[in-house]
């Protein structure tokens, strides 16, 4: 991914940008979408924010090396002159977007009787890896079932940190739904689980140089400090209640909509049991949610991914959820 400033900007030349050594075959570039532009003088006289901008976009093979790297390139031009602008490849969600949101919700007094904010633990570089535990303070929460969800595994896929948000601010609404979610369940929610891969610009690694989402099977507590204690935490739950479901979100550069992969195994009626709450999300949300792009395998490659070890820890239940950063073609 990127994400980067322009500063001292000319308004009439055109401006050809290449971004080379990316790692996809494929890109949804391909497809329509194109990057992201903020412009501060736009922002500040005019409101607007993040717009998409660019024209002759390619994603393509190029360069005199072998085998040649893949490239991503667009041109255009700047709205104003000595403005300062920044390119995106997703609406971005930083660590300090999410500190602010959760300081929010930690100073509402209504959000504050049945959400609780902790640390879950440090990460390498000591950012918090946040806790939030969201319940009814009038049921009995020992008898509750419990729901696991996590987001920003991933650094660059902030498409899962938007879309984390917007349930976030669903089940703590005052909406009747998210009253009755938040009395028959606990959520456990960790919103960044990666910060020091979102701090310093990282497309898919910790400061430990590896993918967090390979690394729920073997995590070492030093190298791993926030997938080891999310699933120290998950042990402790099933030991003491059902975990219903985990769901880990996340962004996908080469497919449309909003999809997940499960898992698969079990027998019939436990791979029936696991395409139900996919089905239920495309029969909810049919202008964004695809049932057709779900897959259901346990595939030696994805052995480390947090569906796959949770599954295989007892949950059922146990998903990635794969929000597309070109958004939707359903609806």
């Amino acid at each position: 991914w990127f994400y980067f400033r322009v500063r001292n900007t000319r308004k009439d030349p055109l401006y050809r940008f290449t971004i080379a050594n990316l790692a996809k075959p494929t890109s949804l570039y391909g497809e329509g979408v194109r990057p992201l532009l903020y412009s501060q003088r736009d922002a500040q006289s005019r409101g607007i924010g993040w717009r998409r901008v660019g024209t002759h976009i390619r994603y393509y093979r190029g360069g005199g090396e072998e085998p040649a790297p893949l490239r991503l390139s667009w041109s255009g031009r700047f709205p104003h002159a000595g403005d300062t602008c920044f390119f995106a490849h997703s609406y971005p969600y930083t660590y300090t977007e999410l500190q602010r949101y959760l300081g929010g919700l930690a100073g509402d007094p209504v959000c504050s009787r049945y959400c609780t904010v902790r640390a879950l633990c440090r990460s390498l570089a000591g950012n918090t890896v946040f806790l939030l535990t969201i319940t009814s303070p009038t049921s009995a929460a020992a008898a509750k079932r419990v729901v696991v969800l996590s987001a920003r595994a991933h650094p660059g896929e902030s498409v899962g940190s938007w879309a984390m948000r917007g349930f976030l601010d669903f089940l703590l609404s005052a909406h009747p739904d998210a009253r009755l979610l938040r009395r028959l369940f606990v959520f456990k929610v960790v919103p960044m689980l990666n910060p020091d891969g979102v701090v310093v610009g990282n497309s898919r690694c910790s400061l430990a140089g590896r993918d967090p989402n390979r690394a729920y099977g073997t995590a070492l507590r030093g190298s791993f400090p926030g997938v080891w204690h999310l699933r120290a935490m998950v042990e402790r739950g099933l030991a003491q209640r059902e975990v219903l479901l985990y769901c880990d979100f996340h962004g996908h550069s080469r497919k449309n909509n909003v999809f997940m992969y499960g898992c698969d195994g079990g027998g019939a009626g436990l791979r029936l049991l696991q395409r139900v709450f996919p089905l239920m999300l495309s029969k909810n949300a049919p202008d964004k949610f695809s049932f057709p792009s779900c897959k259901f395998k346990v595939q030696k490659s994805k052995a480390g991914t947090g569906r796959v070890v949770m599954w295989r820890m007892g949950i059922s239940n146990s998903y990635t959820m794969e929000v597309a950063f070109g958004g939707s073609t359903l609806g």
